[in-house]
């Protein structure tokens, strides 16, 4: 699985992180990016969000999906793309 990132942002601000800078091609990495990755509950709350959805604890990008399309800090979404 990889993770392809593209970033739907006003041309006239910021890059929502470092570690993803503005640029017109998507970002793709086999493995979850330190941004996503922060906004990944942990301990006891991680450990129930992976029963709840029935995900293994380290299926980061399964956590991500299922946890981080509402409510999340910032002004970030995260979508599942089919």
């Amino acid at each position: 699985m990889s993770l392809n990132v593209s970033l739907r942002v006003d041309p006239t601000t910021s890059a929502v992180s470092v570690t993803l800078p503005k640029r017109p091609t998507p970002h793709v990495s086999p493995v979850l990016f330190p941004f996503f990755f922060g906004l990944l509950a942990e301990g006891s709350t991680k450990a129930l969000q992976c029963r709840e959805f029935r995900l293994d604890e380290n299926d980061h990008f399964g956590r991500l999906i299922k946890t981080a399309h509402s409510d999340v800090i910032g002004t970030v979404t995260v979508e599942e793309v089919s």
